[in-house]
């Protein structure tokens, strides 16, 4: 079962500075609250329910840092008869558990960094020993649960960018005699390895935004002469590490960002001349390309500094789509778009939401399928939740909904895709900071909130998402039983896609705003079925996606990510026509494992290989569930009941992308 990450600690640290500022403004000139019998709210039909009173009474278990490791939730949190210590949920996710009392008694570890590796559960935690790197093992106990080493033994050694590749975990840690430097631990990881020395001595290099290639580990760090971006590649050891750019003239480049897209590594920088630009960093990894160079408006003769460069921030991207909040002069920041080959003349505003001085200051941007959502302020509506879709051009961003309305700012927070819906905090100037969901299409009425968890106008203080399949975990306070866990199901609607078998379905014309999207000639292939078919675009629905029209096509469900995409691309069409006839998926269930299935696109043949064939049921959930790589997974109906007059099952096949050639 795959695993939703969440929120970095790179863009959560950033966050939460945005918060502390936005605190003060606010603080400053409050907004007006807004009566609620004049802006009812409906609340979802599916509202959270808490997962555990784990320190009974209104008294707080103050669960965080919640992380999915296979079906395992782990999280810290106190029961009032040991500190903050590391605990575990199994399915059926009613009763949590205490991993190990690591600090006996009421003193706390304070379990940080957890990472999944495999089967194994990483952390930094202390003890007698100071703060150092732990790991715990199925069956995840205190017998299984043990200190890796005591690496700085004069101190803490604070282990943080916990990363894995191949059998070895990466991190960043301070030993007491190297400084702040790269080490790793391997099987049966009972001892720790200087990785990297980058500033000799005991000063550090400071490295941070760890991001592997394959085998190479790039990351951010400072010798004696400046701040770049440098490598470690096998064996790891000392003499491997390699300083990929040389940007900055005077000293720091001041680097920040560092985001993979089809292995070029995308980041701000600082050359000193230019400003903060965004640079591409691609095979051989020896020199960084500027993208942009952004000069913006004249500068104010009021100004002490011009603005002169785009300063790139929350950079992301959808497929080979690169998006980012940059800067135009007095203009303010806008959201940004930038397409292979990632030059200056491809680079470009989409839209200036907020026009004038001011910007609309684009934040949290958060990919969920080929939808790009966002934060942002148009001038008129305050601080709201925004999107943009493919082309992804002014005429394709719009607001998903004014949750505060008039000028007030819902100030949307921890933005969390739980396959195709996405959940955010929000407040609507009545109720204050509650949990709510987007579905698709994502529109007004297809947002609502989860419900008022906290009653009245106090916060829920909803956050430390976690999700697995449709299932969201998290943290609140209900203002009865204080900070517990509680949990939240996205709705779902399995698409259906066959009629009645040998019959004739009379269907009515198709709609013009219902018309299916052309994908420039996306093909999908099957050779053991001999199925060589169109794929067209499916727009979703409030309830779902209409594929009354398909025929012999096959659907995209828009809101999965795009084939060929990194993530889950669910692909469907019909297992009997209204014809009555056979429709393309009428054999799906025949497919076999390691079986090939084809997409031919844009001169491309990509191959994946069948990795499951399962029977569910119409309400399963599984079929949407986030895919880190690219995965396509196809759906159809089996099992058609005369009685009923509907499938009683669908068909899900699972494949992953393994090879991409060029076309024939």
């Amino acid at each position: 079962m795959r695993i939703t990450t969440l929120i970095t600690e790179k863009k959560y640290l950033r966050l939460t500075a945005g918060f502390f500022i936005a605190t003060i403004l606010a603080a400053s000139t409050p907004a007006p609250r807004v009566n609620a019998a004049i802006l009812p709210v409906k609340d979802s039909d599916t509202p959270p329910t808490r997962v555990e009173d784990l320190r009974a009474g209104a008294s707080s278990s103050s669960p965080e840092n919640l992380t999915f490791v296979g079906e395992t939730l782990f999280f810290t949190a106190t029961d009032g008869n040991v500190g903050r210590e590391l605990w575990k949920l199994n399915p059926p996710y009613k009763k949590a558990e205490l991993v190990k009392d690591i600090q006996p008694g009421y003193e706390s570890s304070d379990p940080e960094q957890i990472t999944a590796f495999g089967n194994l559960v990483f952390f930094s935690a202390r003890d007698s020993a100071g703060v150092e790197l732990w790991v715990s093992e199925p069956p995840y106990d205190s017998y299984s649960t043990h200190r890796v080493a005591d690496l700085n033994e004069g101190g803490d050694s604070n282990p943080r960018e916990l990363t894995p590749i191949g059998n070895a975990l990466f991190f960043a840690a301070d030993n007491g005699l190297n400084g702040r430097e790269i080490f790793k631990t391997e099987p049966p990881y009972q001892t720790v390895d200087l990785v990297a020395d980058i500033w000799k001595g005991p000063h550090g290099s400071n490295p941070r935004e760890f991001t592997r290639i394959g085998w190479m580990l790039f990351y951010i760090a400072g010798d004696s002469s400046s701040t770049e971006i440098w490598r470690s590649d096998p064996p790891y050891n000392p003499g491997t590490a390699i300083k990929s750019t040389n940007i900055a003239r005077n000293g720091d480049a001041e680097i920040y960002d560092l985001t993979l897209v089809d292995n070029i590594i995308f980041f701000s920088g600082n050359d000193g001349e230019s400003g903060n630009e965004l640079y591409k960093l691609e095979a051989p990894y020896s020199t960084a390309v500027r993208v942009t160079d952004i000069k913006g408006d004249a500068p104010s003769t009021l100004m002490i500094y011009p603005i002169n460069d785009t300063k790139p921030d929350w950079i992301t991207h959808i497929g080979s789509y690169v998006f980012f909040a940059g800067n135009i002069g007095l203009s303010g920041t806008e959201l940004y778009i930038s397409k292979p080959p990632y030059e200056p003349t491809s680079t470009f505003i989409i839209k200036d939401l907020n026009k004038g001085i001011g910007g609309s200051n684009p934040r949290n941007l958060t990919p969920v399928g080929t939808t790009l959502f966002f934060t942002a302020d148009d001038g008129n509506s305050g601080i709201e939740l925004w999107k943009t879709v493919p082309p992804y051009d002014e005429d394709h961003i719009t607001q998903v909904a004014d949750i505060y309305k008039g000028k007030g700012a819902s100030d949307p927070r921890f933005l969390t895709p739980t396959g195709s819906t996405l959940f955010f905090t929000a407040d609507d100037g009545t109720y204050g900071h509650e949990l709510y969901m987007s579905e698709p299409p994502y529109e007004d009425y297809t947002t609502v909130r989860m419900s008022d968890l906290y009653s009245g106008w106090q916060t829920s203080h909803s956050h430390s998402f976690a999700a697995i399949d449709r299932t969201l975990y998290f943290s609140a306070d209900d203002g009865k039983t204080g900070q517990e866990l509680w949990k939240v199901e996205g709705s779902f609607w399995m698409p259906s896609t066959g009629f009645a078998p040998n019959r004739v379905t009379v269907i009515k014309e198709q709609p013009k705003d219902e018309q299916y999207q052309n994908l420039n000639s996306l093909q999908l292939i099957i050779p053991s079925l001999s199925l060589n078919s169109e794929i067209v675009g499916v727009l979703p629905k409030n309830k779902g996606w209409d594929l009354t029209w398909l025929w012999n096509q096959v659907g995209y469900l828009q809101g999965t990510a795009f084939p060929t995409y990194q993530g889950n691309s669910v692909l469907t069409a019909h297992v009997s026509l209204p014809n009555g006839k056979p429709g393309p998926f009428a054999n799906l269930a025949l497919l076999k494992f390691d079986d090939p299935i084809q997409v031919n696109a844009w001169g491309n043949t990509y191959t994946y290989r069948v990795r499951s064939v399962e029977r569910v049921l119409p309400d399963d959930r599984s079929a949407f569930r986030h895919e880190d790589k690219s995965w396509l997974t196809l759906i159809t109906c089996q099992g058609f009941d005369e009685a009923s007059g509907t499938y009683q099952y669908r068909t899900v096949v699972k494949a992953a992308l393994v090879e991409v050639n060029p076309g024939q």
